[in-house]
């Protein structure tokens, strides 16, 4: 089993907005200094889309401060992206917003992982990239997926923003 602390976190909008509602820097400067430091480590990585939709202005600055957490699509991203749109379609449920002129961001986050792993590892299950996202299922819903649904198809490892901070084993006083 690869070791908890070489773990790469690609982290969702879902998470990134909850976690600073639920810990925001003002009052838990050591979460977002610790995940400073993962970006830094290269540890903590995003995508543009995750970046456009997130609106928070705290958020934004976030983003500002850390330019290098967004990374480029490539390739076999992509690829990966096409898969889970194919397999989404063929179970007529809805994963992505048809309606709305803003990209979701949700397949291309878990192509990045799914990418990642299978560059790494020739798998998307085994590998050392993980999704930290806050959505719950919408299994058994007969017309919606979500995030932990399509993870669930491939065998992407996914966690919230919580077991970042357990398996990095951060404590704060």
């Amino acid at each position: 089993m690869l070791e908890e602390q070489g773990l790469v976190y690609f982290i969702d909008t879902s998470a990134l907005v909850d976690l600073h509602k639920s810990h925001p820097p003002r009052n838990f400067p050591g979460v977002w200094r610790d995940m400073g430091e993962l970006v830094g480590s290269g540890r903590l990585r995003t995508i543009d889309l995750v970046k456009e939709e997130c609106h928070d202005e705290e958020v934004i600055e976030w983003f500002a401060s850390y330019p290098e957490v967004v990374i480029k699509p490539f390739r076999e991203q992509e690829d990966c992206v096409r898969q889970i749109m194919s397999d989404v379609l063929q179970t007529g449920k809805q994963f992505v917003n048809v309606q709305s002129l803003d990209s979701d961001a949700d397949p291309f986050i878990i192509a990045c992982v799914m990418a990642h792993n299978l560059l790494e590892s020739g798998s998307f299950a085994s590998g050392r990239h993980v999704l930290v996202q806050h959505e719950n299922a919408a299994y058994p819903s007969p017309k919606k997926l979500k995030i932990p649904d399509v993870c669930g198809w491939y065998s992407v490892r996914h966690v919230r923003a919580i077991g970042v901070i357990q398996s990095e084993n951060w404590v704060y006083p």
